[in-house]
């Protein structure tokens, strides 16, 4: 089963974010608020049971990100990835507590960020790329997320949310 751990931020974060992606003009398939998520480990062939017992050791306390900058994957070039960027030290010890509990090691880098949709051709983010972003979010708990693709897009279902210690 396709997983993956991600923080999904509370609904006024999600739809200020969102919002910043009006500023982007042709074709493009853009998430919608609910489906906007930092993901901190994708797992694309796991048995979700194994994973949520693993992430059961999780004590992590709860940690401040500031979402302070936008781009595009590649970075030159013609864009197919649209996000914004989110830092925090807090994000990156999370990151390697979950990657030690899981114990399965990534095939890329860890690029803290949201996914605000993808090209499907040509789009203009001239205007989007020059957005000054600077909202702070609390993270308080994470979630395992299973992933299935469908014609119209990912399905998410949230199997489990741990929640961060105070």
């Amino acid at each position: 089963m396709r997983l993956f751990v991600g923080i999904f931020p509370d609904k006024d974060i999600a739809k200020a974010l969102w919002k910043m992606g009006e500023k982007i003009r042709g074709e493009w398939k853009r998430e919608p608020p609910e489906k906007l998520h930092i993901t901190l480990k994708f797992m694309p062939d796991e048995d979700p049971e194994r994973i949520g017992k693993l992430l059961e050791e999780l004590r992590h306390p709860s940690f401040e990100v500031v979402f302070n900058k936008v781009g595009t994957f590649p970075p030159r070039g013609r864009p197919r990835v649209i996000w914004v960027g989110v830092e925090g030290e807090g994000l990156l010890s999370l990151k390697r507590e979950v990657d030690r509990l899981i114990g399965i090691p990534d095939d890329k880098p860890f690029v803290p960020h949201l996914t605000l949709g993808r090209a499907k051709r040509w789009i203009d983010v001239d205007s989007f790329l020059r957005e000054k972003v600077h909202i702070k979010w609390r993270v308080e708990k994470v979630s395992l997320v299973s992933s299935t693709l469908t014609p119209e897009g990912s399905v998410y279902k949230v199997i489990k949310e741990y929640e961060l210690q105070d």
